[in-house]
C-alpha cells in the first residue's frame, strides 16, 4: 500500500464491511415495500462515487448494496472537486473526514501533492456528539451555517431561521476604527 494514505475508522458497528452480508438481502427486501422517490437535491452515490441516478436512487437493490460495499471517498471527492469552490463540513463527532478531505490531493494524486488546491474543508467548533452532546441542535446549525456563510456561501437567512429568538440589528459606527488613544492626563 505505497503512496496511499489511510486512516482507520473508530467504528461501533459493521458499516460496509462483510459483517453486512447477512442482513443485506433482509434490508432489500424490506425497502422494497416503499415507494422510494428521486431525490430533489443531487448528492454522490458512496457506491460508485459519482453524482447517484434516479434509477439507483429509487432502487432497493442499490440500497442493499450501499450497505455491503467499501465507500468510493475518494472517488466521491474527486467527483465534487469538480464543482466551483466546493466546501467540505463534517457533521458529527470526530475530524477524520475532514483530515481525509484536506489530505485528498496527496492521497489521490501524489503527483499533483505541490499544487494548490481549491478544495476547502472545515469541521463546526461544537460538533454533534462527544462533550457537546447537551447543546442544543439549533445552535450546531446555527454554527455550522455561519461557517458556510463566513466562507461565502449565499443562506437563505429565512429558511435556516431556527433559533426562537428573532435576529436583531446591531448599530455600528460609521467611521473607520481608528486606532488612536486618548488619555487622560492626571493632574
Amino acid at each position: 500500500a505505497e503512496n496511499i494514505t489511510f486512516q482507520r475508522l473508530s467504528c461501533h458497528r459493521a458499516f460496509h464491511s462483510q459483517m453486512t452480508e447477512s442482513i443485506k438481502d433482509e434490508v432489500t427486501h424490506a425497502l422494497s415495500h416503499f415507494e422510494l422517490k428521486e431525490p430533489k437535491i443531487p448528492f454522490i452515490s458512496c457506491v460508485t462515487g459519482t453524482w447517484i441516478s434516479p434509477a439507483e436512487a429509487t432502487s432497493s437493490e442499490y440500497w442493499g448494496r450501499q450497505l455491503r460495499q467499501t465507500v468510493q471517498f475518494a472517488t466521491g471527492i474527486k467527483t465534487t472537486s469538480e464543482l466551483h469552490r466546493p466546501l467540505y463540513i463534517q457533521l458529527g463527532s470526530g475530524k477524520t473526514l475532514t483530515s481525509l478531505v484536506r489530505d485528498w490531493s496527496v492521497a489521490f494524486d501524489p503527483a499533483h501533492s505541490q499544487e494548490p488546491s481549491n478544495l476547502e474543508a472545515t469541521h463546526p467548533a461544537h460538533s454533534v456528539g462527544g462533550a457537546n452532546r447537551a447543546r442544543t441542535s439549533n445552535r450546531i446549525t446555527l454554527d455550522v451555517v455561519s461557517q458556510l456563510w463566513s466562507r461565502g456561501v449565499n443562506i437563505e437567512w429565512p429558511a435556516n431561521q431556527v433559533d426562537t429568538h428573532p435576529p436583531k440589528r446591531v448599530p455600528l459606527p460609521t467611521y473607520p476604527f481608528q486606532r488612536q488613544k486618548f488619555w487622560v492626563a492626571p493632574d
